[in-house]
Order: structure tokens, then C-alpha cells, then sequence
């Protein structure tokens, strides 16, 4: 099973977008995108449905297969 950080890196680039593009995308930092795809943290709800759009995925689409950790 992948991780949801693993799945969000997977999804942007099968949709070819950059870290850049999707950071300018979701008014946010390049360092955030990447935290996000090495599991150090996760988007809030908020941002993900912004991800969701950006990526033209559901969110059931994004978490098939997806290992969740509960710290």
C-alpha cells in the first residue's frame, strides 16, 4: 500500500505538473508540496480539496489503495 504522500506525488505527476506549478496553484510554498509527498505533514482539509480540483481526482480516487497512519 502507499502512503497519502506517496499517492498526492503519483497523482501530480501523472497529471504533469511541477512542485512549482502546483505550489502557485494552491497559493502555497514549494516546501509545503514537498512535506506533503514525504508524509512529514499533511494538507488540511481545505488544501486538499483545492488538490482534488487540481488534480481532477475524488477524494475516493486519492485514498484507494492509501495506508493511513494515525500518530
Amino acid at each position: 500500500m502507499k502512503t497519502l504522500g506517496e499517492k498526492l506525488r503519483i497523482e501530480r505527476k501523472w497529471c504533469g505538473m511541477s512542485i512549482e506549478y502546483v505550489a502557485l496553484h494552491l497559493n502555497s510554498s514549494r516546501s509545503c508540496i514537498v512535506n506533503w509527498e514525504a508524509n512529514n505533514t499533511l494538507p488540511n482539509i481545505f488544501q486538499l480539496a483545492k488538490i482534488l480540483s487540481l488534480y481532477d481526482i475524488t477524494f475516493e480516487e486519492l485514498i484507494e489503495g492509501t495506508e493511513m497512519e494515525i500518530n
